[in-house]
């Protein structure tokens, strides 16, 4: 029959096999898990770095143009405005703000952009794309000897409101998701 040795042996080598790999598995998924949770945060950091590179190009874009349609507005209300000599100049430097706006526009991938603040950027981009037609529009047609921009008229009122809303939906942005700070330390400490 069977040795009391070869009984012992056969236990031992069953339970040794199972306690090993009992003990491999749980390392094993211990390690999994590890691997996951580090590529979780590492998929995290990269979203947050995306969103900070696209919330820059927001900031250009919306402030950055809402900014010059105010200056435009400031210096529309002067008194000694001249119509064919300040319209070209001033028209000019808003078609310029607009250019640079469009190519920083055509950077921001919406795919980064997180979405509780989407139906902002949305917002922020129709006005955008009305503030180019008006703009555009008025760059056309600027040649024209009767040419003239009154702050009567209605699409000088609408740009200055799209303007101005521009602004204000980025500041919902930054007030719905601001980037995160990073926090920086120095060295140093008590002597």
């Amino acid at each position: 029959m069977f040795s009391a040795d070869a009984l012992i042996q056969t236990s031992g080598n069953i339970v040794g096999g199972t306690a090993g790999a009992f003990l491999g598995g749980y390392f094993a998924i211990k390690v999994m898990r590890t691997q996951i949770e580090f590529q979780r945060k590492q998929n995290q950091q990269e979203k947050e770095e995306q969103y900070e590179k696209t919330y820059w190009l927001m900031k250009l874009v919306f402030e950055g143009l809402g900014s010059s349609i105010d200056d435009f507005q400031k210096t529309m209300n002067k008194p000694d405005i001249d119509d064919k000599k300040d319209y070209p100049y001033l028209i000019g430097l808003l078609k310029g703000t607009l250019s640079v706006s469009k190519e920083k526009k055509e950077l921001i991938n919406d795919n980064y952009i997180p979405k509780d603040i989407y139906r902002e950027y949305l917002a922020g981009i129709t006005l955008f794309n009305s503030c180019e037609f008006i703009i555009e529009r008025w760059y056309q047609t600027l040649h024209l000897d009767n040419f003239k921009i009154s702050t009567d008229n209605y699409q000088f009122k609408d740009l200055i409101v799209y303007g101005n809303g521009m602004r204000h939906i980025f500041n919902e942005i930054e007030s719905i998701k601001p980037i995160k700070k990073k926090v920086t330390t120095t060295g140093g400490g008590a002597k």
